[in-house]
């Protein structure tokens, strides 16, 4: 299979890299008045923070039309698929651009970075993002 969430494939137009982060333990620490050292729990641990952007921060995303319109409408579309994901706040499975695979993808935000781009007389759309999101099972396999 090929980079997707949810077998949606968003970010199929590349330029892009999924950044993962250090995988997030939440901690607490049990202190006692008048008692030397402490008790330490893990309470959660496995969330892996990404970011899916270029290596300028911010990667494009590609859409073409028969008109400039099209092109505007097919990149509307593209962008409203992306915010649903974010916006609907459900783990999805997914495999990133190195082919690893998880379960429990949530996307937290799409942004917008500048302004649209157009190319060949309007018919193709270029639009700088960044997402952020993370991985609630922890490392990708």
């Amino acid at each position: 299979m090929s980079e997707n969430i949810n077998s949606l494939t968003p970010f199929s137009s590349g330029g892009h890299v999924w950044s993962w982060g250090e995988k997030i333990r939440a901690r607490k620490v049990l202190h006692a008045p008048g008692v030397k050292g402490a008790a330490e729990i893990l309470i959660h641990a496995g969330e892996r923070p990404l970011v899916i952007a270029g290596r300028d921060g911010a990667a494009l995303l590609k859409a073409t039309g028969e008109t400039k319109a099209a092109a505007d409408a097919a990149m509307g579309a593209l962008e409203s698929a992306i915010e649903a994901l974010c916006d609907s706040g459900s783990e999805y499975p997914w495999e990133d651009d190195q082919g690893h695979t998880g379960t429990a993808l949530v996307l937290h935000g799409y942004q917008r970075m500048g302004r649209r781009q157009y190319f060949a007389a309007g018919l193709v759309v270029w639009q700088r993002y960044r997402v952020t999101g993370a991985e609630l099972n922890g490392d990708p396999s």
